[in-house]
């Protein structure tokens, strides 16, 4: 898929910051306690100096937090990775004929080339990082103990971590929209205002029969599709303002455009003639609303055979 290439790009992108991270912070934790003058054949000659927070308690909890960089890059970029492998053809399948959507195309040129440039950019960097650190002053350290014991217990306890942040990611998702099914539609509840002196907005019903799509997307596979099917339109956005602002004002029943969400698989694309949302609901199964809208369409055909 055309589409894969710019996401795993990006994928590789942070694998390699997180090398950097970590060749980075490897040697400094290997460097003498009082640093030394370093001899390069690329740079010449130059002082470094030792990374130090004065305490030795200071020191050991420097020590022990400084994988952070490197591991948190490093999960970024093999989610990335395993998002980009299972983005599916046909979920981007939806791409308008309009002007837009042509200037996508070009973008997806230009990240293309942007992304191999920064790639080339930092792999000359990493190598040349590697290449001065093998002419710095380096022993084997109690700073260099600290981090490998602190890096091996994230890996030790990384599943369980895991668990613990979605955990709390299902606590800071209250809030987002939820949905009721009904007999030929749904009805879903976009803003909780949360406040006596603005009440909740009533909520969006939206029938089957004007819907055109819906499907689920990952997050990866909805970022792409809005980058680079549907490109920086402008209508779509002038739509989405000014009908948000007279929702909640009341004026009219339901915005025709709502894009706005967070990065989680359950990304619902809903798409009509005069429809156009791309929405993220506070649970973690949406295959109730996807079998109904299958359903209803699968009905609809076999009453128009008859």
């Amino acid at each position: 898929m055309k589409h894969k290439g710019n996401q795993m790009l990006a994928g590789i992108f942070l694998l390699l910051l997180s090398a950097i991270a970590v060749v980075f912070s490897i040697g400094f934790a290997m460097l003498l306690a009082e640093g030394g003058r370093v001899i390069s054949p690329l740079l010449g000659s130059y002082q470094i100096h030792p990374i130090s927070l004065g305490p030795p308690i200071a020191n050991l909890i420097l020590w022990a937090l400084f994988p952070i960089p490197f591991i948190m890059t490093l999960e970024g970029g093999l989610w990335r990775l395993g998002e980009t492998l299972k983005m599916r053809d046909e979920a981007l399948g939806y791409k308008p004929d309009n002007i837009w959507s042509k200037i996508a195309g070009l973008l997806r040129i230009s990240d293309y080339m942007k992304a191999a440039l920064f790639i080339t950019a930092f792999l000359a960097f990493l190598f040349l990082l590697i290449h001065e650190i093998h002419y710095w002053p380096k022993s084997i350290s109690a700073s260099l103990i600290i981090y490998a014991a602190s890096t091996l217990l994230y890996f030790a306890i990384r599943k369980a971590l895991k668990r613990i942040a979605k955990g709390v990611a299902r606590k800071f998702r209250k809030g987002l929209p939820t949905y009721q099914l009904t007999a030929d539609g749904v009805l879903i509840k976009l803003f909780t205002m949360a406040s006596k002196k603005h009440p909740d907005p009533a909520p969006v019903y939206i029938r089957f029969d004007e819907v055109d799509e819906l499907r689920v997307f990952t997050f990866t596979e909805a970022q792409a599709f809005l980058k680079y099917n549907i490109g920086p339109d402008l209508d779509l956005g002038r739509r989405q303002v000014t009908d948000t602002a007279a929702y909640l004002k009341g004026e009219i029943p339901r915005p025709s455009v709502y894009t706005f969400g967070s990065a989680r698989s359950d990304c619902v694309f809903i798409r009509g003639a005069e429809l156009f949302y791309l929405i993220v609901f506070d649970t973690d199964d949406v295959t109730d609303l996807l079998e109904a809208y299958r359903s209803f369409k699968a009905l609809d055909r076999d009453k128009a055979d008859l």
